[in-house]
């Protein structure tokens, strides 16, 4: 058994079948959910390439899967990045148990993460383009509600993410150049700008991310919001590998003053539209740019502690852009008649649960004291301010977009009306309402309050980036 197998090859099977079960939503979302924590847990519990003692008998995970010539390669040091990839996919299954997205979800998810993971593991890396790609072709025909035609957020996230991968694939042509001649410093710049051109398609990063709003306002939030925080996710960890394999790249100081440009012209674009933004659906996309704008910055420090923060602020996304996403789908599908402001004046009343999941999830992302964005938020304001005051006061007016969208949302689902008769006072959601906005609540408060439980996990996925991470 080799470790490709079991993190790869099991969770695309495993997204076979239960996309032939499809129909039965609940039991697929709670199978769904079981399979992939369990998948998290051997994560966590199984060493790679090392001998495992079992009673009388011993086995060994290989770390290296061969397939038409490819090597997957997962190392032991890829452990707790696995754990993390899988957790965030067990959060989303859960929440999707709440939302009711797409009835094809939950096998979709599975089998998109493991592409993402293969992309992550394939030698040469050249080909994680191709991987990343067959992922968005694979996610166009489940972004489109049966019977209906694309729009032009299908197409634009189909073109931007397409046009990436060209760009990835000429960086490496002109890679393998420069190891046979490394002091070429033609070859050099145009690698850099090749793979700078790539991820900047790959990430949405402005002007490229058109689709991003128009996607989610045509589709359905929640599958689209699974998309906005995952791929990036992995495409960040794929251009994070860039800078620890290549030395030119890493020790480039204009590398790192891009980087920083780049994320904080993200957030405050994303910060500005956001507070503006009268559609709960296209916050959460504007806030999905904010979010991969902070990550860019992270990195842009240019040390362990900007990695460091990077993954630190990947981890409490998952804990607070889930329950906002998996609530405006819940809301959408409940009200029927859309997610624009003006639409939904009052439904905080009617569907506290939602509204307050909702409001939740956007005050943690923004960093407010208490909720899991916060200590992740803080330390990364800190990291910038000692950089850059001016990059520093950027991100807090990127941040205060998101507080003014959260607070307007708040106003508007919760502002006095009078009660007609009939509507519903959120009292007859049921059991399992209740119990799924008290997991998201209790998580939103632990991973605020006691950050010191995981940050030992968080520093573990330094690991991952040998040089980086030094």
């Amino acid at each position: 058994m080799s470790a490709p197998l079991i993190w790869i090859g099991l969770p695309a099977f495993i997204g076979g079948i239960l996309f032939l079960t499809r129909g039965y939503r609940l039991t697929t979302g709670i199978f769904g959910g079981i399979l992939s924590a369990l998948l998290a847990v051997s994560a966590w519990l199984l060493p790679i390439d090392e001998v495992v003692p079992l009673g009388s008998r011993a086995f060994e995970i290989g770390d290296r899967f061969s397939i038409l010539g490819r090597d997957f390669l997962l190392l032991n040091t890829d452990r707790a990045w696995l754990l993390l990839i899988y957790l965030f996919l067990t959060m989303w299954i859960i929440g999707s148990l709440f939302a009711r997205p797409h009835s094809g979800f939950v096998s979709f998810g599975f089998v998109f993460t493991a592409l993402l993971v293969a992309a992550l593991a394939v030698e040469p890396f050249l080909y994680a383009a191709l991987l990343i790609e067959i992922a968005v072709l694979l996610a166009v025909p489940f972004l489109l509600p049966p019977g209906s035609q694309p729009g032009r957020g299908i197409y634009r996230f189909l073109a931007f993410q397409t046009l990436g991968m060209p760009f990835i694939l000429l960086a490496g042509w002109f890679l393998a150049g420069l190891e046979a001649s490394p002091g070429d410093s033609a070859l050099v710049l145009r690698a850099g700008g090749l793979i700078g051109f790539g991820l900047a398609f790959l990430l949405a990063v402005v002007p490229f991310h058109s689709w991003i709003p128009t996607l989610i306002e045509e589709c359905e939030p929640y599958l689209v919001s699974f998309i906005l925080f995952m791929l990036p996710a992995f495409v960040a960890v794929f251009g994070l590998g860039f800078l620890d394999r290549f030395v030119w790249l890493r020790e480039s100081e204009g590398v790192y003053a891009g980087l920083r440009i780049v994320g904080m012209l993200m957030i405050l674009v994303g910060g500005a539209w956001v507070a503006v933004e009268r559609h709960l659906g296209r916050m959460l996309g504007y806030a999905a740019i904010i979010e991969i704008g902070a990550g860019l910055m992270a990195v842009g420090i240019g040390s362990s502690e900007g990695v460091l923060l990077f993954f630190w602020m990947l981890f409490v996304r998952i804990f607070s852009a889930m329950p906002w996403a998996a609530s405006v789908s819940w809301l959408q599908e409940e009200s029927g008649i859309g997610l624009e402001l003006p639409n939904l004046v009052g439904f905080g009343h009617r569907y506290p649960i939602a509204a307050g999941i909702l409001v939740s999830g956007g005050f943690s992302l923004a960093g407010l004291p208490l909720l899991a964005g916060f200590g992740a938020k803080f330390a990364f304001w800190q990291a910038i301010s000692s950089d850059s005051p001016v990059l520093s006061l950027a991100a807090l007016a990127g941040n205060t977009g998101l507080v003014i969208a959260s607070l307007r949302a708040l106003n508007t689902l919760f502002i006095s009306f009078p009660v007609q008769q009939g509507d519903d006072q959120g009292v007859h959601n049921g059991a399992f309402y209740w119990l799924m906005v008290g997991l998201f609540g209790f998580l939103l408060f632990v991973i605020g309050l006691f950050p010191q439980v995981y940050i030992t996990f968080i520093e573990r996925l330094l690991f991952v980036f040998e040089r980086l991470g030094a």
